[in-house]
């Protein structure tokens, strides 16, 4: 009878610590796919060499140094592919906080993943939105000899607005990272 008692009492225990685990290996899983998202985010010196090459690039098409389409194109496709790689990483990012959205039991992740999901879409727009101007800007220069002043008033108006646009994407980019950041630290999550 006492074997019977001391059976019953350990299976109430492992089916005690089997629910008490069970609840929190959705958290542990859920963190793991934060961690393993955020491992993917691109470092601040990655961010600030892509901008780099960016300003190059921009700077090279206004001061008139790219000379004629093919050159353009040349540089265009240069700057394409650390764009692609960079988006590859983000898609990574994306992807691994949708398998939190498909989760049960941990809402505040959720709400990590739903603003870093909307921050990476964003990320994306900006810099696809930020290369398509430099292309329309270094088309317009080249057909107008290279003077700005020579470009008329519809492409001028039509870069102007794909910069205003892009300005907006880059602001609501910061508003989202700094959301994050402070989910993140209520969360203690560093960010």
């Amino acid at each position: 009878m006492r074997r019977l008692i001391v059976v019953v009492c350990i299976a109430s225990m492992v089916a005690g610590m089997t629910a008490v685990v069970g609840c929190g290996d959705d958290t542990v899983t859920a963190k793991k796919y934060l961690t393993t998202a955020e491992s993917y985010m691109p470092t601040e010196s990655e961010v600030a060499e892509f901008g780099d090459k960016s300003n190059v690039l921009h700077d090279d098409i206004v001061k008139g140094r790219i000379t004629n389409g093919e050159q353009l194109e040349s540089r265009l496709a240069a700057e394409k592919q650390p764009i692609e790689a960079y988006e590859e990483k983000l898609k990574n990012v994306k992807t691994e906080y949708e398998k939190i959205l498909d989760m049960k039991d941990v809402d505040d992740f959720k709400k990590i993943a739903k603003v870093r999901i909307d921050y990476v879409d964003t990320y994306v727009e900006v810099l696809d939105k930020r290369f398509e101007y430099e292309r329309k800007l270094g088309e317009a220069l080249l057909s107008a000899g290279g003077k700005a002043e020579q470009i008329d008033e519809q492409t001028i108006s039509e870069l102007n607005k794909d910069l205003e646009e892009s300005n907006k994407l880059v602001e609501r980019k910061k508003k989202l990272s700094e959301e994050l950041a402070e989910l993140m630290k209520e969360k203690g999550f560093e960010h």
